[in-house]
């Protein structure tokens, strides 16, 4: 009898301001593009990041340990962005950005 795989899936849909500031994202993360359904119709393109890994864990325990390292994993890539930097991209592609 095959054991059963479980895994970690995680996606993050951020809309449509982001899409030029995630380039160099965290390993096994990917960023995608989408676009949402509006009055029936197809709307503008829209960025977001997914992350999957499937494994065969030996508890539950070891599959919350793998869904707290992969969270820890982007907060720690996000926490090293130069806010600053992204303010300006962000302004230099015409948005409004709060000072």
């Amino acid at each position: 009898m095959q054991p059963i795989n479980s895994g970690v899936q995680i996606q993050i849909e951020l809309g449509c301001l982001y899409d030029n500031l995630f380039m160099d994202l965290p390993p096994d993360w990917v960023a995608y593009e989408y676009s949402p359904i509006i009055d029936h119709r197809i709307g503008p393109k829209c960025t977001g990041l997914s992350h999957s890994e499937d494994f065969i864990p030996l508890d539950n325990a070891e599959l919350e340990f793998a869904t707290k390292l992969t969270v820890s994993n982007l907060e720690l890539w996000l926490d090293s962005y130069d806010n600053d930097g992204v303010k300006a991209v962000l302004r230099l592609d015409g948005y409004a950005v709060d000072q």
